[in-house]
């Protein structure tokens, strides 16, 4: 399995529409993935709040 460190900034409505694309582009790729986007995992919480 391959990991994934989505970085990017998502500070804007247009930085975090381009950033909910690219995870769901990985979300759907058939090559088991898995996928670390920080703007899912804020307020310090460990389990990941669900995609928009």
């Amino acid at each position: 399995m391959k990991h994934v460190y989505l970085a990017g900034p998502f500070f804007s409505n247009e930085q975090v529409a381009r950033l909910k694309q690219v995870e769901r582009s990985l979300a759907e790729n058939p090559q088991p993935l898995a996928i670390y986007s920080p703007r899912l995992y804020q307020e310090g919480s460990s389990e990941p709040n669900p995609p928009e």
